[in-house]
């Protein structure tokens, strides 16, 4: 018994383990999917009603198999793609122009893609033209080049709205002391 070594835990010499600085696979891709559930249902609409308005005859588990393979699979791709940058930034949302061409080609492309395989030559000119615009209004609009916040920004927002809300709070129930 003597001749095994127990070592010791000290808690003086060790460190305390680092937080987690970048977000794992697993949750970018979930986010990525919520985000990408947006999309789909909104490109959805815009496809139905681009076939009710220009009688393209597309059924609809046509439009609903190429919105969930191309949201599928271009999310995929796009946080595969996503993870070096993010790995190397350690930072959520590091911004920056290859950021921008990582998050927010793919899903497009991938979805043109499944357009030309899954859609009739006579069918696909509109379609894809309209999923394109779309999608360069979602670009406009989230501007994928800019960073975000990081989790110490995310947590000051938090507090500062917290605090906000308390203040709001204390002066609805002087208001209300007064009154009576």
């Amino acid at each position: 018994m003597d001749k095994l070594f127990v070592q010791k835990y000290d808690v003086t010499t060790q460190r305390m383990p680092q937080p987690e600085l970048d977000v794992s696979f697993k949750h970018a891709l979930i986010g990525h999917y919520i985000v990408g559930t947006l999309e789909g249902f909104i490109l959805l609409i815009v496809l139905l009603i681009l076939n009710a308005l220009l009688g393209l005859n597309i059924s609809w588990d046509t439009q609903l198999s190429i919105v969930f393979l191309g949201i599928a699979l271009g999310n995929l791709i796009a946080t595969v793609l996503e993870r070096p940058i993010v790995r190397k930034a350690h930072h959520p949302t590091p911004g920056g122009w290859t950021m921008a061409l990582c998050s927010s080609l793919p899903t497009p492309l991938v979805l043109v893609c499944c357009e030309l395989t899954i859609l009739e030559p006579a069918q696909r000119l509109p379609v894809i033209v309209a999923t394109l615009c779309l999608y360069a209004l979602f670009i406009a609009y989230m501007r994928p080049w800019e960073p975000g916040d990081d989790r110490a920004q995310t947590r000051e927002k938090i507090r500062e709205t917290q605090q906000m809300t308390r203040q709001m709070l204390q002066e609805i129930r002087e208001e209300k002391n007064i009154t009576k």
